[in-house]
């Protein structure tokens, strides 16, 4: 293949805000997958991202399992991006890029995680270093409690 695609996902998806009027909502982004919930900025413990035209609080969710699947069968991605890892409690970064990993390699088995995101700007990502031969990844991160992913 000439072109390589770089599937993208946050650990926290948004949605833009819903639109009320007074009390009464009149335009609503959307629902979420049956195996997330909406939550709050405050919940997860980060300062609320706004939209950039309204400057509306966007949503925040959960992550969702069944979306994250689905979008590697339809996308078929060559590598991952996984943005906002900062996001996450340090205790639990590595748990969850193992576990994205794992089931990126049952359906994509050639497929890797390739960049890691700790904020908005291209110069909070950290790319990864190359497969291990033991199957995991060795990574070039900034953030040293995930250093070698299995």
């Amino acid at each position: 293949s000439l072109y390589s695609v770089i599937g993208t996902l946050r650990t926290y998806p948004i949605r833009v805000a819903n639109r009320w009027e007074g009390t009464r909502m009149i335009g609503y982004s959307g629902p979420c997958y049956d195996d997330q919930e909406e939550t709050t900025w405050k919940e997860i413990g980060v300062e609320p991202e706004y939209t950039t035209v309204t400057n509306l609080e966007r949503r925040v969710f959960t992550f969702s399992w069944r979306q994250y699947k689905q979008a590697i069968w339809r996308c078929e991605p060559d590598y991952l991006f996984v943005n906002f890892c900062n996001y996450l409690k340090p205790d639990k970064r590595r748990f969850f890029i193992e576990n994205l990993r794992k089931v990126l390699k049952t359906i994509r088995p050639f497929a890797h995680i390739k960049y890691l995101g700790f904020g908005p700007s291209e110069n909070n990502i950290d790319p990864l270093h190359a497969p291990r031969n033991d199957g995991g990844m060795s990574l070039e991160c900034k953030d040293k409690t995930l250093m070698e992913v299995t």
